[in-house]
């Protein structure tokens, strides 16, 4: 139901960004996003004439679970470049890549990696894994996506 999640409106934060500061290079996005004077929305690169632009939708969600209703409870650790931009913009060096990971490895429970792999922890509250395929063949409408996307490919026959 996670697909559903995100745009329950009785959860759903919307929240749209900008990438670009310059509008016109925003609006060169294909995942910019518009309201249409009905109310709808568009994405795209061609909106309606009187389409007012909103920006780059980020969903999040108001409920007891908070984003991971939206995301699935999917854990992606960022780029250092994230934790280097975040340490020169705030001038604190807490937040160097390598003390960052440190605090990751502390908080990480992995349960798909054998234990001598560097980098990640092991006995944290966060369980990280992998997702089970057989949900993939459980679920009719994501197994026939992943087929097309294959057949779309020529991974597929």
């Amino acid at each position: 139901m996670m697909l559903q999640a995100t745009e329950y409106e009785p959860q759903s934060w919307d929240y749209f960004v900008d990438h670009y500061a310059d509008l016109e290079r925003q609006k060169r996005d294909s995942k910019m996003v518009y309201r249409k004077s009905d109310g709808g929305k568009y994405v795209g690169l061609s909106p309606p004439a009187d389409a007012e632009p909103l920006g780059v939708l980020y969903p999040r969600a108001g409920t007891l679970g908070g984003c991971s209703t939206h995301n699935a409870m999917i854990s992606v650790y960022p780029f250092e470049n994230d934790w280097k931009y975040i340490q020169e913009l705030t001038g604190d060096d807490s937040w160097e890549p390598s003390k960052m990971r440190k605090f990751f490895q502390k908080l990480e429970k992995n349960e798909y990696l054998p234990s001598s792999v560097v980098g990640h922890g092991f006995g944290g509250w966060l369980k990280t894994s992998l997702t089970s395929l057989a949900l993939v063949v459980e679920d009719q409408k994501l197994l026939s996506l992943v087929i097309a996307a294959g057949t779309a490919q020529g991974k597929v026959s």
